[in-house]
């Protein structure tokens, strides 16, 4: 209990009232019952917020030992992002995936951290995966673009590119694909 308190007191230093307040609720819930998901995940969610990745962590796995939910999984992932831990993020957005195989943002996090840890092959069969469920395919075809630009795969990013502009009438989404576009075709 010493060692949470004073862990609190050097969190606190730079925060505002509201998120002191915030955290001391959440920890006097946690002194009563330590095992309670939702406020586990919660004081894991505003360390986040705070920047406080490494602590978020063990709120994040202390959640998910009781319920593993989406929601508590993305905020895990996106922490091992942060701490530019690839691996881990991969393997938590994995346990995503066997509850949600067919959710586009968990491929999409997964495609980045593959090309982080420099398996573009690995990360394309990710956003190949994702656009099988795909929606609204813009982001897919333009993150593929992306990771062909990056291999140098000039012509297939220039395809990828051109079907994630017919995919959208958004014109910061036009802008942003056809920059990326101009990008290989003044490469080839």
């Amino acid at each position: 209990m010493l060692l949470f308190v004073t862990f609190l007191a050097i969190t606190t230093q730079a925060m505002t009232d509201a998120e002191q307040k915030e955290l001391h609720y959440f920890a006097s819930v946690l002194e009563k019952d330590p095992n309670n998901s939702i406020i586990n995940y919660h004081m894991g969610e505003a360390l986040y917020y705070l920047a406080k990745y490494e602590e978020a962590i063990p709120y994040f796995e202390k959640a998910l030992a009781v319920d593993q939910d989406m929601d508590t999984l993305n905020m895990k992932a996106m922490t091992h992002n942060q701490l530019q831990q690839y691996q881990l993020e991969i393997d938590t957005i994995n346990l995503a995936l066997e509850i949600d195989s067919e959710c586009v943002a968990f491929y999409h996090s997964k495609a980045n951290a593959l090309a982080k840890l420099d398996k573009p092959d690995e990360a394309l069969k990710c956003i190949d995966h994702a656009l099988e469920f795909d929606g609204y395919p813009f982001t897919s075809l333009y993150l593929k673009g992306c990771l062909l630009q990056d291999l140098g795969k000039h012509a297939e990013a220039i395809k990828s590119f051109d079907k994630a502009l017919k995919k959208t009438k958004n014109p910061n989404e036009v802008q942003l694909a056809q920059e990326k576009k101009q990008i290989s075709v003044d490469l080839m």
